[in-house]
This record gives structure tokens, sequence and C-alpha cells, in this order.
């Protein structure tokens, strides 16, 4: 893959071939774990291509998709703390495994990469801290805005009849969404029968994405 295509890149091209010289490119299958909570491993992942979720064992969580163009295991490295969730591959993906050695040379030599990696950090505080406030909102709002954190990930793809996202369980849709799997079945079941979603083993589809932003206590919509 050439350097300058990777989509959603906090990097520039001329920063991400300087950084990718310097690690080793590997591919990994769906299902693969690329990190295990509780390890001390010092290494971060540049995601190149797929798609990988972030799974909390204790407590059991699903809190965080990464996209291509994603760093990810930073903040072990930068902590010196032991990993703090599992990285699994939701897809086929492409990534560029750097030493923490590398990875933070480049930081300190590359001020404005630093910048930008800084402000995307202070982004995901500040969702995880928007996820808590939330917490209060009754478990439709909470599946909702579950679901369009998915979509906003770039998790899944159109099809003809909406937006498909494949290998998503219901339990793991409550933990992302903060909510016990029996109550992502009735909210689902609602959606079903007005239409807004079809449901299968492993797979939703949601057919009108606007419409689901619509519903009541999702607030303004925005993602």
């Amino acid at each position: 893959m050439a350097v300058d295509t990777v989509p959603n890149s906090l990097l520039t091209p001329d920063e991400l071939e300087r950084l990718l010289s310097r690690g080793h490119r590997t591919i990994y299958s769906a299902g693969s774990v690329l990190i295990h909570e509780g390890d001390h491993s010092d290494h971060v992942f540049y995601l190149l291509s797929g798609h990988v979720k972030a799974v909390t064992v204790h407590p059991e969580g699903f809190t965080q998709i990464y996209m291509p163009g994603s760093i990810i295991g930073e903040l072990a490295v930068l902590t010196g703390r032991v990993r703090s969730a599992d990285i699994i591959a939701l897809s086929d993906v492409e990534a560029c495994l750097l030493t923490g050695k590398v990875w933070l040379e480049f930081i300190r030599n590359e001020p404005r990469a630093n910048i930008a990696m800084l402000r995307n950090l202070a982004s995901r505080v500040i969702a995880a801290d928007i996820s808590q406030a939330n917490h209060a909102q009754n478990s439709e709002a909470r599946l909702v805005r579950g679901l369009l954190r998915l979509v906003e990930s770039g998790y899944g793809r159109k099809v003809v009849d909406g937006y498909l996202i494949p290998g998503i369980t219901q339990r793991e849709l409550g933990a992302f969404s903060g909510i016990s799997r029996e109550s992502v079945a009735i909210a689902l079941r609602r959606m079903r029968r007005e239409r807004l979603v079809t449901t299968g083993r492993g797979r939703l589809v949601i057919h009108d994405l606007d419409a689901v932003k619509r519903l009541p206590g999702n607030g303004d919509g925005n993602l």
C-alpha cells in the first residue's frame, strides 16, 4: 500500500513514510488478537487497512473500534503500564509494528505529528466523558448512539438496502453502548417493527440511518 493512500491518517505522507521505514508491516487475519489485556509488551501498531476493536476482559466490555490511520497501543508505551484491553481484528488487517523506542523517538522528532496525535487523544477522552455523561439515557437512546459510533468509525459498508454492520453480536453491541444484551434485544425489536433495521446472526443492517438519528432521546442527532 502506498503511504499516501491510508484513509483518515493523522500523519502526512512524508511523516508516514518516515515512520513506516522504521517498522515492520504484517498481516493479521480476522479474529486475531494483536494485544492482550494485562500484557507488559512495549510496541505500537499503525493500522494501514481493516478494523480492530478494543475489548476489556475485566470488566467485560467492548469499548472502541479503530479504523485505518489509527495509532494503537501508544498509551501503554507512554505510561509504562500494562495493556488495558484486548485488541482484536474485526477483519483482515495490515498494520505496521513499531517498538516503543522507535515510537517515542518519532513523536519527539516530529512536532506536527505529535500535536495531531495529542488532539486525537484529547478527542477520545472527550468522547469517553460524553459517553459517561449520557449514561442516564434510556437503553434505546444509548443503543442508537452506539450504532452511530460504529457507522462513524467506518466499520461496515453501504449495501443496496442500507448500511451493513457485520460480525457484531448483541452482547458486544450492548457492551459498546453501555447496556445489557437484553436491553439491546428489546430496543432492536422495536426498531425492526418500524423497519429501521434487520438483524441476523452476527449481522445488522440499518435501512434508514437518518430516521435512526431522529429517534427520541438522541438529542440533535450529532455523532
